[in-house]
């Protein structure tokens, strides 16, 4: 059996999915629609998050796996720990019903250089606008500024 993951995060790699999912499959280059991009956590242990906004949408991909691929995808996003999954709808050319993993960390913070650069590396590969990304990181080193950098 199959499943829908929607990634919004460094899992837009293609070269990151298939090395740990050799059968996964892109089915849908698309947007998140009312969600802002967010990075939570702390220190440089921040991971993106979506969290709701009108009018505003963030990049994603729609990959479909196979069911024996759950237990090690909930494995990578620390399910219970850091984030929690739930089912979202995308709405388009095509209805999908899909998982998604949102950050339970409420903190703002600071990605890692290595994190940023594997999730820009999947923005220029899908051709996505960097504006959803770009925003989060402005937010976010705009939050450790005025926390005084602790």
């Amino acid at each position: 059996m199959k499943f829908y993951y929607i990634a919004y995060d460094i899992d837009i790699s293609s070269q990151r999915m298939l090395k740990y999912f050799p059968l996964a499959k892109i089915i849908l280059k698309t947007e998140i629609k009312n969600t802002t991009l967010y990075f939570c956590g702390f220190y440089e242990r921040a991971y993106p998050t979506l969290r709701y906004c009108y009018d505003r949408s963030v990049p994603a991909i729609v990959w479909e796996l196979e069911e024996r691929d759950m237990k090690l995808l909930d494995a990578m996003h620390h399910v219970e720990e850091c984030y929690k999954k739930v089912v979202c709808n995308i709405s388009g050319d095509i209805d999908i019903s899909g998982i998604v993993y949102l950050m339970q960390w409420k903190n703002i913070g600071m990605p890692s250089e290595a994190y940023l650069e594997i999730m820009f590396d999947g923005y220029e590969e899908h051709s996505f606008d960097p504006t959803a990304l770009e925003e989060a990181l402005d937010k976010a080193v705009e939050h450790v500024c005025n926390r005084g950098g602790d």
